[in-house]
């Protein structure tokens, strides 16, 4: 190497070995302070992170697997068994836990009615208790509540006196057909009404037939 005019002046050897050890950029040992973490290091942090994660997957998966699964077995048909009384519940309605504390049996369809209706279900059965009561004045309260009386038949069902009244009424300013079971026993009147949205009768037809005959005192 020579110096000359204060211009340093390279061989072709000294020029590489200069070029390496002071031109090129240095090889980097990171910022200071930190330090490079082995594979296997982040591969544990990364699943340390992600299995949890998984976990929490899964229960959210499991658990709305199996509120699906109980919401579809609340519209099953079953039996109720009350001391007082047994009735089905058709496929398709669900007894609420939260009903009206008048009644001592509920059961409602899934489905809604249409338009003016959206807020009416299209098909309900209801059963209130009524204690020193006369069974001809329940009787004659259904048919004073209701638009018209399309039928009445009065008699002697399974031991026990009872009358079947169908009827139109409104309900929240839906017409309806209704049809009530009204049976006295056990010192008490029972009224078991089930409602059908008019548009809806022959879908429910069946279903309202088998719970009515299912409805039976003990």
């Amino acid at each position: 190497m020579a110096e000359a005019g204060g211009i340093v002046h390279l061989h072709d050897s000294e020029t590489a070995h200069y070029r390496i050890a002071n031109i090129l950029p240095r090889p980097t040992r990171g910022v200071k302070g930190t330090r490079s973490l082995p594979l296997a290091v982040l591969t544990r942090e990364f699943m340390e992170l992600l299995i949890p994660g998984l976990i929490l997957v899964a229960l959210m998966v499991y658990a709305s697997t199996k509120i699906k699964r109980n919401a579809a077995r609340a519209y099953k048909s079953e039996t109720v068994e009350t001391p007082d009384f047994s009735i089905m519940k058709p496929e398709g309605f669900i007894c609420p836990v939260d009903h009206n504390e008048e009644l001592v049996f509920a059961a409602y369809s899934k489905e809604y009615g249409r338009d003016e209706a959206d807020g009416v279900r299209q098909a309900s059965a209801e059963i209130r208790v009524f204690e020193d009561a006369n069974f001809d004045e329940i009787c004659e309260r259904v048919k004073v509540d209701s638009v018209r009386v399309l039928s009445e038949d009065i008699g002697i069902l399974n031991g026990v006196k009872s009358c079947i009244i169908e009827t139109e009424r409104v309900s929240s300013g839906v017409t309806v057909d209704a049809i009530n079971k009204v049976m006295t026993g056990n010192g008490k009147i029972y009224d078991l009404t089930a409602t059908v949205i008019h548009e809806h009768k022959e879908d429910y037809s069946r279903k309202i037939e088998e719970l009515l005959g299912s409805f039976i005192l003990k």
